[in-house]
């Protein structure tokens, strides 16, 4: 937890332990990086499944893991975060499946640093349950990949630069500008080194499934279906 306080400069964090989680699936904790009212970044545990603030109960958050980038400002389940509440997903890499092979990938950043996905988060309170606390969600803004990763899967994740974290986390920027940050044009992530990817084990599917061993890269199956992709 102390390596993400400091590569991403938060200010305040309400969190004690923040334990590795190889597995990371929808409905469990993640850390996430909220600018709170005082302009000072927070590093907090959210639940992955955003819950809009309008809904009647959590079972929406099932179907809002993920946002595409390029209808969010639109959607009524993201339009308001989109606008006033975005994060920042601090990830060490994530998984996608190469379904010609049904072969999964670990994606990461090829110099090793954390990568900052972009997010949306809200406070929901169940209208059911008198004063019942706030809970903090989140999904990941996703979309179209740069060419090389568009050969192990169609979408991926938006990534932030540091250069645009204060911009992305603060209210006031222009819906324009956000556009800017999402815009999918730019540099092949995995030819120009930004980026690498290699097969790993199935037992990725299974969230039962944890530990470091599932970054560990496996030889490729069946054999020669992902040729050139890494």
């Amino acid at each position: 937890m102390g390596q993400l306080v400091r590569e991403f400069d938060v200010g305040t964090t309400s969190i004690e332990v923040l334990a590795p989680d190889y597995n990371i699936a929808p409905s469990k904790l993640a850390g996430i990086i909220t600018l709170n009212a005082d302009g000072v970044r927070e590093l907090d545990l959210a639940s992955w499944g955003l819950i809009p603030s309008w809904a009647k109960d959590a079972s929406i958050s099932r179907t809002l893991t993920n946002a595409r980038s390029e209808t969010a400002a639109k959607k009524p389940s993201f339009r308001k975060a989109m606008a006033r509440t975005r994060c920042i997903v601090p990830v060490q890499g994530y998984y996608e499946w190469y379904r010609p092979a049904k072969q999964p990938f670990y994606i990461h950043a090829s110099d090793g640093e954390t990568l900052a996905v972009a997010g949306l988060y809200e406070l929901w309170r169940d209208p059911t349950v008198p004063d019942s606390p706030p809970h903090l969600t989140f999904t990941i803004l996703t979309r179209e990949p740069s060419p090389d990763i568009a050969m192990i899967h169609d979408r991926m994740p938006v990534l932030l630069p540091p250069d645009v974290w204060s911009e992305w986390l603060d209210p006031a920027t222009t819906s324009e500008r956000i556009a800017a940050m999402m815009d999918p044009v730019g540099p092949t992530q995995l030819e120009n080194g930004l980026l690498d990817a290699y097969p790993v084990a199935v037992t990725v599917n299974s969230v039962r499934n944890n530990g470091p061993s599932l970054i560990e890269s496996v030889p490729a199956t069946p054999p020669g279906d992902t040729s050139g992709l890494w």
